[in-house]
């Protein structure tokens, strides 16, 4: 799995997941495009590629082996998650929101990988980017 930052490109793929993500919808796209703009705040992504398909995920006692959506030339539909990320006031935090993972990959540990990026990158932050 790899935790990257969100291409425009991504936005179609992203939308296919995150709707009906509860029983009121969901908000993600109507507030993508701000999040997209946003000067102290990021998006990423998690997907795969060809060297990740059949990924183990570690889980405590277990581990669980999950493939990728993939088209028929064996490459991905796109990303399995997303989460946006703010850098607070006087750096002292970063808040993460508007974490949604692909039903397909939900309990594999995708959302957590995504709090561990935020982790780990906020320790290199600027005050004008996150990443």
């Amino acid at each position: 799995m790899n935790i990257r930052a969100t291409r425009r490109s991504d936005k179609e793929y992203i939308l296919k997941f995150c709707t009906n993500t509860f029983n009121w919808d969901d908000y993600v796209d109507r507030v993508i495009d701000l999040w997209y703009r946003e000067p102290y705040g990021k998006l990423f992504v998690a997907d795969f590629n060809r060297a990740h398909i059949g990924h183990i995920f570690q889980d405590p006692g277990k581990q669980r082996q999950i493939a990728p959506t993939t088209n028929t030339d064996n490459t991905t539909q796109g990303p399995i998650a997303l989460s946006h990320v703010v850098l607070c006031p006087n750096h002292q935090g970063a808040w993460i929101e508007g974490i949604r993972v692909h039903p397909k990959y939900r309990r594999h540990k995708v959302a957590t990988a995504h709090r561990e990026n935020v982790r780990i990158r906020k320790t290199t932050w600027s005050n004008r980017s996150i990443c």
